[in-house]
Formats: structure tokens, sequence, C-alpha cells
């Protein structure tokens, strides 16, 4: 097809199509090459005044959004008698799509992705619900159309809640001519006249919850009438047709679709709260979400139903940039425009090498970004994490533990490494081949090496298994403890001796064969000299960080940027050599919550 243009953007393909327009993949474009690629929602020149109106309203209430599961709106504007809006690209398909694939081939979504995205929605109606105008006026927002068609899910992993083009304000008048939606997911007081609340969305996003659980509507029916027949007869049983699903979670579910606002969820707070009593959330929640979803786009049963993912290769990519900044007046003149960003990295792995590391990151930085990035080297980890938090550098590289006190002063998370896979590592502890040593027990008064005490994997983890398993203080259960510093000092001092025990990182494969180490990766040929007698984990990988109060706009870029590095050879041998990650991927903070568990324990 011939390329169409509106405005910046240039339209590449459709993605979808409904009552309020076409849905395209499109690519924004700026000075000196700069392409993005996003979501532009056109409405076509012949629409009528009412579809008008609520593609301005979607454009007006959702630029006020900023959070991480609610999709982004970025620009609205008019070219060709057509109005659109640019919207942040998620590269998937919707929960709609999923729920119908696995009613087609009878395997309902497993529970724990299906809570994990319900979850992550009731938190973006949590803040939709609770957002307030400047100086604090008194405005009401309502989705009003929450349903699986409109819950987007990223082969990233994200989960993105979006189509606010019914989107409810306070006013009675508002609310009266917006009662909108899927009849299947409004509540029963919807059809009998009721004023139109916050509680509606609750309502219909425990429909959404009942329907991927069981793979059927609650109230089945494509219209109004239909749906207050099946309304009338009341929901099957959760467990008549789930019959896996935990009678705590089952309640939750009944609960929220109950036909008496009464007996309902009041807040999207509540209803989270419940879900989190029911169903506890767990370390590895994001990553069983994603590989699940990477399963679903990936099977040929559900391409053959819905189509490959959206191919974006070559599209948009800054892999053909220019890979010094010197090499190109134009970037140079950009470069200079703007003022530098401040990377920061610790000299954890020696100073030498940590400038080295900086001065090659920086490098790289710049040139995608057609902006200055500076590396700082900063003496320890405590400086790194105060000057980050008070905005003296813009982002810093952060291994868990202290990010985790960054995160609790306002810092964020822009992306994470991801080695084999995964998000998340273990702990190993490790004692030399030929030890007696089996058992956490018989560890009881021997020497331990530690790496330092901001270690999540040489000592944090590792510390706390301990602890628990000899139930006593580390000082009083176990001999000599010696604090080496890096991850090969710890191993070196097991095989030769030094020590009787050690810590260091360990990655596993699902059956438990350990694929990457500490030993493995740094002691060489003397790799058969160190066993591991215990795994604690799963850690949450390194991080690059980001500081309070950056803007929205920046943090897109950086993300984006950074997650692409993986499609260019020298970013791919960088994240080898400086990360030792096979790529970055979008942070989630809730992986977090492990190390927050690990640092309450009393070591």
């Amino acid at each position: 097809m011939s390329e169409e243009t509106l405005g910046r953007y240039r339209l590449l393909q459709t993605l979808g199509a409904g009552g309020m327009g076409q849905v395209h993949l499109a690519v924004a474009t700026g000075p000196s090459g700069f392409e993005k690629l996003v979501a532009l929602k056109v409405l076509g020149a012949n629409a009528d005044a009412a579809r008008a109106r609520s593609l301005i309203r979607e454009a007006l209430i959702g630029v006020r959004f900023d959070h991480s599961n609610v999709v982004q709106i970025l620009d609205f504007g008019e070219d060709n008698d057509k109005q659109f809006i640019a919207m942040e690209y998620v590269r998937g398909f919707t929960l709609s799509h999923v729920i119908e694939h696995g009613r087609r081939v009878d395997e309902p979504m497993p529970l724990q992705p299906t809570i994990y995205v319900v979850r992550r929605i009731a938190a973006a109606l949590r803040y939709i619900h609770e957002l307030r105008g400047r100086g604090g006026d008194d405005v009401v927002l309502i989705h009003g159309d929450v349903s699986p068609s409109n819950i987007l899910l990223g082969i990233d992993g994200r989960v993105k809640l979006t189509d606010f083009g019914i989107a409810a304000l306070n006013t009675e008048l508002e609310c009266a001519e917006r009662i909108a939606g899927k009849p299947a997911y409004l509540p029963p007081e919807a059809f009998s006249g009721a004023p139109h609340t916050q509680q509606w969305d609750v309502y219909a996003l425990a429909a959404v919850l009942y329907h991927a659980v069981t793979g059927q509507s609650a109230h089945e029916g494509s219209n109004a009438n239909a749906v207050r027949q099946s309304m009338a007869a009341g929901i099957t049983p959760v467990h008549e047709l789930r019959a896996d699903c935990p009678a705590e979670l089952a309640a939750v579910v009944e609960r929220g679709v109950a036909s008496d606002p009464m007996e309902r969820y009041a807040t999207a707070a509540e209803f989270r709260d419940a879900l989190e009593a029911a169903f506890p959330r767990q370390i590895d929640d994001a990553d069983v979400h994603q590989q699940f979803i990477a399963q679903i786009f990936a099977d040929e049963r559900f391409v053959k139903e819905h189509g490959e993912l959206p191919s974006t290769e070559g599209v948009a990519s800054t892999a053909d940039l220019t890979p010094y900044v010197t090499d190109s007046e134009e970037l140079t003149r950009a470069v200079r425009r703007l003022p530098a960003l401040r990377f920061g990295l610790s000299p954890a792995m020696g100073p030498e090498l940590a400038r080295s590391y900086g001065q090659h990151i920086a490098g790289i930085f710049t040139a995608r970004l057609g902006r200055d990035v500076r590396a700082i080297v900063f003496a320890d980890y405590a400086g790194l994490v105060a000057c980050l938090v008070s905005g003296e550098v813009d982002m810093a590289w952060m291994p868990p533990v202290p990010f985790v006190s960054a995160a609790d002063r306002g810092a964020g998370v822009l992306v994470m490494a991801e080695r084999f896979g995964r998000k998340t590592f273990d702990s190993a502890i490790i004692i030399a081949a030929d030890s007696d040593i089996h058992t956490l027990d018989d560890v009881r008064g021997e020497s331990v090496a530690w790496v330092d005490r901001s270690s999540a994997s040489g000592y944090l983890f590792p510390g706390a298994q301990l602890r628990r398993a000899l139930a006593a203080p580390l000082a009083e259960a176990l001999g000599r403890q010696h604090f080496h510093g890096s991850h090969r000092a710890v191993c070196e001092a097991v095989a030769n001796g030094w020590a009787t025990v050690g810590a260091t990182f360990a990655t596993r494969e699902p059956g438990g064969k350990v694929i990457a180490s500490g030993w493995h990766d740094l002691l060489g040929e003397r790799v058969d000299e160190i066993r591991a007698i215990a795994f604690a984990g799963p850690i949450p990988a390194d991080n690059i960080a980001h500081r309070p109060h950056l803007s929205v706009k920046l943090i897109d870029s950086l993300t984006e940027m950074m997650t692409e590095l993986a499609r260019s050879k020298r970013g791919r041998t960088m994240l080898d050599d400086v990360f030792n990650a096979h790529r970055f991927v979008p942070g989630d903070l809730e992986l977090y919550d492990s190390v927050r568990e690990a640092l309450s324990v009393e070591l």
C-alpha cells in the first residue's frame, strides 16, 4: 500500500477498526532523522459530531494520565479533514484475544498471569479514580468502558488500559450522556437509570476477571435486553466453571459481580486488596506473565486466529545512526542544544574498569539519543543513591539493594537487565567440591566469605536464608565472616580453602541446572572445584534507575532507546561486556518486594 501521512505521522499499517475509526501503526518523524513508533487513532473525514466530541474528550482527558498501566496520549491533531490521536504503541494483542483463544482451544488462562493482569488494571483504575486537577479541583473520572478489548497485553510484558472515548467527568449531565460501554460489563443498576459512579468501573473489572478465570462472561448477551435477562438468572458459580480456582479467589470474583451495589467492592483499591489477600503476589508474577504472553502470541493456533504480531523490524530504528557524535555535524549541533544527561555508576568492579565502562556507555547513549550523556563514577553506592535521589545525576546503574533505598526516596526504574530470558536470578551458597558439608545446618560454626553488605546475591539473600535455617543471628551461628568485595574473590576464597562457605550469583534453568554463576563465569578451568548446596532468590536483576521528577517524555525516550540496544551488534556487545545481559526490558517495581522482605530479616 502507498504510505499515507497525517501531519508528521507516516501510516504503516492498520491495527484495527471500530466505531471511533481506525487505529494505525505509524511513525512520528522529526528533525535529524528522529522517528518514534506510535498508535494513531484516526477519525474519518465524514465522522459525525458525537464521534468527534468523543475523540477530543479522549485526548483532553488522556493527556492528564501518567501511569505505567495506562496508555499514554502523546498528541492530538488534524490533517486532511481527519482528526487523530497519537498514542503509546503497545506491540501485542488485547486480553479479549487471549481469552477467546483459551475458550476455542479449551485452555483457560492460568490463574497467576490472569490475576497479575487484573491487579495492574486495578492499580490503573485506582490512579484514574483518585486523580485530581490543578489546585485539587473536584474532578471525578470514570473510564466507562473497562472490558477485555480495552486491556492491551504487550509482548514485552506491558499491561495497559486504553480507550477513554466515553470517559465521564463529574457533572450529572455528562454522566447521563456518557452511559455507554459494553452491556456485559455494565452493572445491573445501569439498566434502571441509576447515576453513573466509579464503582461501575470496579464492577466491570470484576466482570473481566470472571470472564478470564471461567472463560465465559458473567452475563451473556450481545445487547442490553439479552444481558438483563441473563442477570435475572444470576451468575454461574466460579467453581462450576473452573475447578482449580481457589475458594478464596472465587469468593472475590463473585462478590465483585454481585447484583447489589452494597455487596460489591466500593473502590478499585478495595478490590485490589481483596485480590492480594485471596491470591497473594509471587515474586515471579511479571516473569510468568511475560512468558505466558510470549508463548500464546507464538502459538500457531493463536496466529491462525488473530495473525502475527505487527512487524517493527527496521521501523523507527536507531541502529543506523553514526556511532560517534563527532562523525555528524548535524547531530553534534543537536547535542549541544540540550543540557547533558548525567549517568552514575559505582566502582564496585574497580575504579579503572568503572571509568572505562562509563565512557563506553556514555558514548553509545549519546549517539543514540542525540544528546550528550556524561558518566560519573562514585566512590560507593551510598553516594550514588544520595546523588540520584537529589537529582545530581539523572540516571544510574543500580544493583537491587541500593535501588530499593533509592526507590523508597522517589527514584524510578527505566529498564532491567534480562539474561537467559529472565529478569531475576538466584544466590548460591557454595562450598569446595570435596567438602563434607551437605546441608545448611552443616554450615553452623564455619567461616563464610561474603561479597559486601550491599550485595543481594553475595550477602543479603543467602544471609537471610542462613538466618532462618540456623534460627540464630549470623554472628552467633557462623564462624568468622569475611567481606571480600567481589564475586571473584569469594569464589577464589572457597576454592582455595580460605573460607569454608561462600555466596555468589547463579542463574538456573527451570529444572534446576545452573547455566551461569560466579564460579562458572569467573573461575575458568577451576569451575569444577566449587559446588552449591542451596539457592536463595529470585533476586531482581540490576537496573538503570532514574532520578525523581524526571520528565515522562524523557523517561519514554530513554526506555525506548535502551530496550532497542539489543537490535544492533554494537549494542549487544555492550550489553554482554558491560552489563552481563542479553537485553534491557522495561522495569517492574513489584519485583523489588523480595529485596525489601530480605532486608527485613535481622541478620
